[in-house]
């Protein structure tokens, strides 16, 4: 999302929610563009996202084809571990290696 996209909400108010449903469901569906801002701040964290995206939107095709379930939360499951290494959720021997790479640690 970019500064043109703020969207005011108010629980108080009850107002607003409807749109942000609405923007939250277009961005992560690709029928909006993602903002230039929204980067990554290193390589891994882009594979991340991309191997997110890409989880997401395999889910997604199988959902409109009313595949298995099981089929959708294998994709699902993938997504959320793409986003678990960004988070430190779930992390792989890869990653802690290469996290640890950059290291220097006692000579």
């Amino acid at each position: 999302l970019c500064a043109t996209d703020i969207v005011e909400i108010s629980a108080r108010f009850n107002t607003g929610i409807d749109r942000l449903v609405d923007v939250i469901y277009e961005t992560i569906t690709g029928s909006r563009e993602m903002a230039p801002p929204s980067v990554a701040p290193n390589l891994r964290h882009k594979r991340a996202i991309e191997r997110a995206l890409a989880g997401g939107q395999a889910a997604l095709s199988l959902m409109n084809e009313e595949e298995s379930p099981a089929l959708i939360a294998i994709e699902l499951q993938e997504e959320l571990d793409a986003l678990g290494e960004i988070t430190g959720e779930t992390t792989s021997h890869e990653i802690l290696d290469e996290i640890f790479s950059r290291f220097c640690i006692g000579k």
